[in-house]
């Protein structure tokens, strides 16, 4: 009877040992899924806007378009598949699991091709060139690599998607490639925060010692904050990736420790980006104000396409919704992975 007593203790506390029994885990997942579900709308809104965009000028459309589209739908079918995947962890629901696993392969899918026509693009720009190997070093080289990181980012989403969906030999595939793609993204972002710093001296010469604070607040703070941000969350999923390959606790624990730091710095790059945006958008309220009394239309750009508003309804819809979406989404989702890299930080086995 006593020994059967102790049996069942030890299940329960196995039992609270899961993930999603966790204080940590449960919290961290429900912020992801939440990110997630705000992405979704703010993807959606993109697509569509694209669409009817790039559409306007029939006789333009050009192999670009779908590229964009393929990116804006895969990048849908990932914020599907983080909602699932959530969803899975909290619930330990088997359907789940697999649509997860479907949205990610569809997305790899999507993006991976998405991706390459973007590397070949960027590489092919180089052959007509002629610049000096610091020039290359500094403007062209983490933009080339940002692709090749994504390239192997999707195809090791590819390979988790299969993982889900039942197929148990892909996971050390998956993870390899997750570990080579945050490796050569880790490397382009320390030389984009040199590219960054090298800009911002340029600039200082260019503007004079009276600029120096508006350049700091305004140009150089920002964007050192969310590349280290992006640095520390790729050494974290390089610390999981190796975690997932060797299975050494340590690796775990260090992926927790970034990030929790990279997380932190993310989501407040987040609330930093939403201040700066809200002020933007105020200011440009005015100025369609006065070209719906003018009756002329108004052009304004989001995500390097230009927008021609007619309405102040438009106008909310077209630009100002999908910022604040984007950056709920942001602080939601880094907010999220601060959490879970609590949960890996300080979990014992």
């Amino acid at each position: 009877m006593v020994k059967a007593k102790k049996k069942k203790k030890k299940k329960r506390k196995k039992v609270e040992e899961k993930p999603s029994r966790n204080m940590f885990a449960k919290g961290g997942l429900s912020l992801l899924a939440l990110g997630g579900l705000l992405g979704i709308f703010c993807q959606t809104l993109y697509f569509l806007i694209t669409v009817e965009t790039q559409t306007e000028n029939i006789e333009e459309i050009s192999y670009r378009l779908f590229l964009t589209l393929f990116e804006e739908l895969g990048m849908l079918f990932m914020f599907f598949a983080l909602v699932f995947a959530c969803f899975f962890f909290l619930k330990e629901k088997e359907f789940f699991q697999k649509y997860a696993g479907s949205a990610l392969v569809t997305g790899g899918v999507l993006l991976i091709p998405a991706v390459l026509f973007s590397l070949y693009d960027s590489v092919s720009v180089l052959k007509d060139q002629t610049i000096t190997a610091r020039a290359f070093v500094i403007t062209n080289l983490p933009g080339v690599m940002t692709h090749v990181s994504k390239v192997y980012l999707f195809a090791g989403a590819l390979l988790l998607g299969i993982y889900l969906l039942n197929r148990r030999n892909a996971r050390k595939w998956a993870a390899a490639f997750f570990l080579g793609g945050c490796a050569v993204g880790s490397i382009a972002l320390a030389v984009s925060m040199y590219s960054t710093y090298d800009s911002y001296i340029f600039l200082l010469e260019m503007y004079g010692e009276p600029t120096k604070d508006t350049l700091i607040s305004q140009f150089l703070f920002p964007d050192l904050l969310r590349l280290v941000s992006w640095f520390l969350i790729m050494i974290g999923g390089l610390f999981l990736s190796a975690f997932y390959i060797r299975d050494r606790t340590t690796f775990r624990k260090w992926a927790g420790r970034t990030w929790v730091f990279g997380g932190i710095a993310a989501a407040f790059y987040g609330f930093l980006r939403l201040g700066m945006e809200s002020r933007a958008v105020r200011n440009e309220i005015t100025s369609v104000r006065q070209s719906i009394m003018e009756l002329t239309p108004y052009s304004t750009s989001l995500k390097d396409q230009i927008l021609t508003i007619e309405t102040l309804r438009e106008f909310y819809v077209k630009k100002m919704m999908p910022l604040y979406l984007e950056n709920a989404w942001w602080i939601a989702v880094f907010a999220g992975i601060a959490v879970l890299g609590i949960f890996w930080w300080v979990r014992e086995r």
